[in-house]
């Protein structure tokens, strides 16, 4: 006897999606006949007129929803398949009510699997006819439900309100990392494992649809089966109600988002740093701004003094010319200090700071370094003692200038915050590190001390511990920062202890390098104490330079000042105010016999900056040293300098003493000649 073929009637009025299930029915061999409709008001005519074996039916035709085509059919006795390009709760859950055996998210997969599908429908519709309509509509509907809900990360809940009876579904136990047998059939379980801090709120929005019917939408924590936490958002309605309103039964459906959550909290987690961030630059520029403008506003009130005073009839005294040019110098150098503290942390940040490691005396920058402290501590009335504890190596390699760069900061720091008492500085060595051993520098103040939550941040930049006391003592924020990168640069670190309102230490730490055949100094008064201000200022009066030079600068200001200098120390100069100028004499006298010995080049200037003036010389074949003066002080723009053609770099403002000491570095390296 041969057996009919199988009648399946397909609902969809995409043309390539029926192809393909066409063929995925005809790849098979099976004895398939398969009528294709395009409209819900095909697929009502293709029933009337022959009922299927099965239908697939597309949720979304252009005539209306497919649960309509099940749902307008009497007591079907086929069964059916809904496909939807959207997988989400409310679609699985229309499609189960509507009577569909199975609900399918459409894919190039799903719809070649469709005989496979179809088969298992087939057979599940076969066991179902035997087990009666009723049994059907209760078991299948249930499963189907459970297996889109699994499919879309939910979890399925239905709670006896009464009773005190509360049924899930697989996934929503395992969301929590139990088996389904593990749970718990009633409430209790729920409570007892949501988190203490979300409990009320959560049960306080159940109450809330119980009685009032308000949305029930909360997202909460709980606790899992390891002892974990997991946020779970959770979706419920009351279904059932008594005759008096009283609610009976309310089911609903959770999701696991704890990796939304956990995405959430970064994301505020980094926002409130940038603000935080933001904040903290604030408050650094108005202290910036606060810092900057009162050494301006006291150099620019001597300047202006000694303006009105001069031409008078009686002009001021010595004595107070002296006292006005003390002034300025001592705030044109506090300056100075602000932006080589803002310079050096842009440059460690950026990577382009380097220290060098040379022999250098710990005990002699550190006699320094108190002996210009000093000063300070004795305008206060406070001690400045340095005690050693124990013998000290008479040299060390280090980079001396970033040693006494630190330390000028951290003993400056302890006199700033100290009004009564004094400043100790005990010096150790710590033999006990044999591979690596470290000189420690311990700054201890009896001043107004930090309180303990501000610790934490005091070595951040643009942070201050008490931006109050900015306000009384000064300072931009930058010069722990600063310290403390450099102290790791050196090797090192530097750790802080304090007491509020009773004073605070200071330990810094740097390497040594090898201390074999280095003199260990039971007295520090046997350490070489270098070069003292006074032999540096007196190296300066002594340079006398014998050398024709030409200065590129179009500041008249520079001019006037490097001028001086140099002729000042006996060189003969010739000024040039822009770098095509430059370019024109420096030709001119190669051409002539009479080279410069030395060119001072001004980066930025007009018509031709100093960059190309460089470039074309030494396209020219100009062979004499050419120095680069700058307003740019990072390590790249040295680079920059070097690469266009130069000798060598001078950051400005332009020290008198380094001017004349590069001008004499490359002026001895000229042939003598007359002049």
């Amino acid at each position: 006897m041969v057996t009919p073929p199988l009648c399946i009637l397909l609902v969809e009025d995409d043309p390539a999606h029926a192809g393909l299930i066409q063929r995925a029915f005809t790849s098979r061999g099976d004895r398939v006949r398969l009528t294709v409709a395009g409209t819900l008001e095909e697929a009502r005519a293709c029933v009337r007129q022959s009922p299927p074996d099965l239908l697939i039916v597309d949720l979304r035709l252009p005539d209306g929803r497919g649960t309509e085509l099940l749902s307008g059919v009497d007591a079907p006795s086929f069964p059916s398949v809904v496909m939807t390009s959207f997988g989400n709760e409310e679609a699985a859950v229309e499609a189960i009510k509507a009577g569909a055996m199975d609900y399918v998210v459409k894919s190039a997969t799903t719809m070649a699997e469709m005989p496979r599908i179809a088969e298992r429908v087939l057979r599940e519709w076969q066991y179902v006819v035997q087990r009666g309509r009723a049994e059907k509509e209760l078991r299948q509907s249930k499963d189907r439900l459970d297996l889109a809900l699994q499919s879309a990360n939910l979890g399925f809940w239905d709670w006896n309100v009464q009773t005190g009876e509360h049924f899930v579904s697989r996934r929503w136990a395992e969301v929590l990392g139990y088996r389904l047998d593990e749970v718990e059939e009633n409430f209790r379980f729920f409570e007892e494992h949501i988190h203490p801090d979300d409990a009320q709120r959560t049960i306080e929005a159940l109450h809330a649809q119980l009685e009032h019917g308000t949305p029930y939408r909360p997202e909460f924590r709980m606790r899992t089966k390891t002892g974990d936490w997991v946020w779970i958002q959770c979706m419920g309605k009351v279904v059932e109600r008594d005759p008096d309103g009283r609610p009976l039964r309310m089911i609903g459906v959770h999701q696991d988002i704890t990796e939304r959550k956990l995405t959430e909290i970064a994301l505020t987690r980094a926002r409130l740093d940038a603000e935080a961030a933001n904040r903290a630059k604030g408050e650094f520029l108005a202290n910036m701004s606060h810092e900057i403008r009162t050494p301006m506003t006291a150099i620019l009130g001597h300047l202006d003094l000694l303006n009105e005073s001069c031409p008078r009839q009686c002009p001021i005294s010595q004595g107070e010319m002296d006292d006005h040019f003390q002034a300025i110098s001592q705030h044109a150098d506090h300056l100075l200090q602000i932006l080589g503290n803002i310079l050096d942390l842009s440059m460690i940040e950026a990577g382009g700071l380097r220290t060098e490691s040379t022999p250098c005396s710990p005990c002699g920058i550190l006699a320094e370094v108190v002996s210009l402290m000093r000063v300070r501590a004795v305008d206060k009335r406070l001690d400045l003692k340095v005690e050693h504890d124990g013998p000290i190596p008479e040299t060390i390699h280090t980079d001396p200038a970033r040693l006494r760069q630190i330390l000028i900061n951290l003993i400056g720091n302890a006199i700033k915050f100290t009004e009564l008492g004094g400043v100790r500085v005990v010096v150790r060595l710590l033999a006990d590190r044999q591979d690596q051993p470290q000189l420690q520098i311990e700054v201890i103040d009896t001043g107004i001390g930090i309180a303990e939550e501000q610790m934490a941040r005091l070595f951040s930049p643009f942070y201050q511990a008490d931006t109050s006391s900015t306000r009384e003592f000064g300072g931009t924020g930058l010069g722990l920062a600063t310290s403390k990168r450099l102290a790791e640069m050196l090797g090192g670190d530097i750790h802080a202890r304090s007491t509020l309102g009773e004073g605070s230490s200071f330990t810094l730490t740097i390497v040594t390098g090898p201390l074999e055949g280095v003199s260990l100094l039971e007295h520090p008064s046997e350490a070489p104490y270098g070069t003292r201000p006074t032999e540096a200022e007196n190296a300066v009066q002594q340079v006398a330079l014998d050398c024709r030079l030409l200065l590129a600068e179009d500041g008249p200001d520079n001019q006037r000042l490097i001028s001086l200098v140099l002729r000042k120390a006996g060189a003969e100069v010739t000024l040039a105010d822009n770098g095509q100028a430059a370019v024109d004499l420096a030709l001119a006298a190669q051409r002539d016999g009479k080279s410069f010995d030395i060119v001072l080049m001004d980066m930025q200037m007009p018509i031709l900056d100093g960059y190309d003036a460089t470039r074309r010389l030494r396209a020219e074949g100009l062979t004499q040293p050419i120095v680069a003066l700058t307003a740019h002080a990072m390590a790249e723009d040295r680079q920059i300098c070097l690469e266009a053609g130069c000798d060598d770099y001078m950051a400005k403002p332009i020290h008198r003493g380094a001017l004349l000491a590069i001008v004499a570095k490359y002026a001895s390296r000229q042939p003598q000649r007359e002049r």
